[in-house]
C-alpha cells in the first residue's frame, strides 16, 4: 500500500558469550516513575553504577552485571519512592526479537 510503514521483519537472535560474560547476567531494569517534578539522576546514575548498561527505550535499561536482580534493586531501592514502580529481570541468554536500530542490536548481540 502506498503511503503505509511496512512491518519490519520479527528479529530473534541468540548470542554466545565468552566465559568471563557466563559469570554475568543481563538484567532487564524497567520502571515507571510517578512522581512528577522528582528528580531521578540518582536513580540513572545507581543503574550505570551496576554494570555495562544500554538505554535505547525511555524506561527499559539492560545492564550486564554480576549482580543478581535482587541484589541490583536493593542498591536501586534508596533512590525511588512509594509511588514509583521497578522490576528487575535476569534475561540473559533469552531470544529476542523487536524494531531497534542497527547500534541497540548490535549492541544486544554483545552483551545479552
Amino acid at each position: 500500500m502506498a503511503g503505509s510503514v511496512p512491518t519490519p521483519p520479527a528479529i530473534a537472535i541468540a548470542s554466545s558469550l565468552t566465559s568471563q560474560e557466563k559469570s554475568m547476567s543481563a538484567l532487564l531494569i524497567t520502571y515507571d516513575l510517578n512522581k512528577p517534578g522528582q528528580n531521578y539522576d540518582k536513580l540513572y546514575e545507581k543503574i550505570k553504577e551496576l554494570g555495562t548498561w544500554w538505554h535505547y527505550l525511555d524506561s527499559t535499561w539492560i545492564v550486564v552485571s554480576t549482580l543478581t536482580p535482587s541484589q541490583a534493586f536493593d542498591r536501586l531501592k534508596p533512590t525511588l519512592d512509594e509511588s514509583d514502580r521497578v522490576l528487575v529481570l535476569n534475561i540473559t541468554g533469552d531470544t529476542y526479537s523487536g524494531w531497534l536500530t542497527e547500534t541497540a542490536w548490535d549492541w544486544l548481540k554483545m552483551h545479552v
